[in-house]
């Protein structure tokens, strides 16, 4: 009787946990979901704001290592700038900065960005 009882506790203890691990991976997931669509529409407010001060806005993915890859097809900015500086832009952006100190500031720049997306996600 103790052994089936003992083992009953066991069971439904193991099926709770798994229960509520369930649910707050649901709960994360849809977090997550809610924060990109908070986000995905400030996109074209941010390029606005991006536009009233700045004269060509290049879009980049950024990797884990903190390198900013330019896009394979330009945007319009892009091939503006591409006949500004006659020569291809293709590859990591810190490839067009010509300066070493501006590149190790930029990847600083990127880093931090980075860090900074990443605790606001955790929050």
């Amino acid at each position: 009787e103790h052994l089936v009882y003992g083992l009953g506790d066991i069971i439904a203890k193991m099926i709770t946990g798994g229960m509520l691990c369930f649910v707050r991976t649901a709960e994360r997931r849809d977090a997550l979901g809610e924060i990109i669509l908070k986000h995905s529409s400030l996109n074209t407010a941010f390029v606005s704001l991006l536009r009233a001060g700045f004269d060509h806005i290049l879009p980049c993915t950024v990797d884990g290592s903190g390198t900013c890859w330019l896009p394979e097809k330009h945007t319009p900015d892009g091939q503006v700038l591409v006949s500004i500086l006659n020569r291809p832009m293709s590859g990591a952006f810190s490839d067009l900065i010509a300066d070493e100190k501006e590149q190790a500031k930029f990847k600083d720049f990127v880093q931090e960005r980075l860090q900074q997306a990443q605790n606001e996600c955790a929050r």
